[in-house]
């Protein structure tokens, strides 16, 4: 699990590097050892590095691809939405307020300024 979990930081830094190439091999490597081991919530996060790349390199389809399989993990797991936000900023999703509603110490401007910046290029 933990190797699973390093891989998709180590695909997010890649990412934000601009390293798509090593962020994709890392990408794989998480979700293939976390499907291995049968741990959804490192699977959570397999997906989302993978969200990461596609947000990044603008291929719409396959961060859908991955953001649906990571929203239903995420539903099936009875998980709390957080891990989700930055994708639902990315796409306004109508869930974005319903979460913000149950985020009351969250600074939202705040937030929303920080994710725009690391989403952007």
């Amino acid at each position: 699990m933990e190797y699973g979990k390093t891989y998709a930081a180590l695909s997010i830094a890649s990412s934000m590097k601009g390293d798509f190439t090593s962020s994709l091999k890392y990408s794989d490597m998480a979700l293939s050892i976390q499907e291995q081991v049968k741990y959804p919530g490192g699977m959570v996060y397999a997906h989302g590095s993978y969200c990461l790349i596609y947000i990044k390199t603008g291929d719409k389809n396959k961060f859908m691809e991955h953001y649906n399989e990571m929203k239903k993990l995420v539903k099936n797991l009875g998980a709390e939405k957080y891990t989700m936000l930055p994708y639902y900023i990315y796409l306004n999703d109508a869930e974005l307020k319903e979460t913000f509603k149950n985020l009351q110490w969250l600074d939202y401007e705040k937030t929303l300024k920080i994710v725009k910046t690391i989403l952007s290029d």
